[in-house]
This record gives C-alpha cells, structure tokens and sequence, in this order.
C-alpha cells in the first residue's frame, strides 16, 4: 500500500483557544492501491498525532513534523469509518504515510499498534 499526497508542503501549527493545533491552509489528498481516497479540506485543524506524554520520551512529540500528515489523514478517516474494516484501512494508510515521513519501523510500528488497539477497542465498545 503506497498513499501519495498530493501537496508535499509542512502544515503549519497555530494556536486555537489554548492548544496549538494544525491548521491547513491547502487542499490535501492521499491515495492509495485499495482506491480509498482521502481528502482535507482547506481550513481543517486537528490537534496532530494523539501520544500520552509519558510516552514523549520514546515515541515524539505529537506536533512533530513526521506525524502531521499522517497523523491528519489517520483522523479523517477515523471519522468516517463505520465498521472495524474501514479502521484497519485507515490505520494501514497511517503507517504507511508514517513511513513515507521516514518514520523508523519500531517507532510507526508503535504509534500503529496503538492505533489498532484503541481503535478495535473504540468500535467494540461503539457496537455495544
């Protein structure tokens, strides 16, 4: 699976209230072989990659520059998945793009064991 994004400048960091977040300021498209399409809008922010700070030390910082794509396109398609399936897809879109950022294997292959723990976790309980 090789996502491509169609615009390779850094998206900025803003504040908003009282917590920096990413603010897009272009139109951001990822692809991939499964023909999942992910888009984002111009003027979509989030808050970058969700990691417990007692997991800064080991993992990075959740503003970091390596996870902001990934981490943007992770929640996107997080909020349109219903089914566990469509998760996994979108967590497999997530490491991949983490890799593209050159992201070393042990750390995406962390951030995306947390992804699908959580998320499979997130859905269970969604169906109860």
């Amino acid at each position: 699976m090789t996502p491509k994004i169609t615009d390779g400048n850094d998206l900025p960091v803003c504040l908003l209230g009282d917590r920096l977040v990413f603010y897009s300021t272009v139109d951001c498209v990822a692809y991939c072989p499964l023909r999942v399409v992910l888009e984002c809008p111009e003027g979509v922010s989030w808050d970058g990659a969700t990691i417990p700070k007692y997991c800064w030390s080991l993992i990075g910082h959740p503003l970091q520059k390596e996870f902001r794509f990934a981490s943007l396109f992770h929640d996107r398609s997080c909020e349109r998945a219903e089914t566990l399936e469509q998760r996994a897809i979108g967590d497999a879109i997530f490491r991949d793009l983490l890799r593209q950022a050159g992201v070393c294997w042990w750390r995406r292959t962390a951030m995306w064991l947390a992804v699908r723990i959580y998320g499979v976790y997130l859905m269970r309980k969604r169906a109860l």
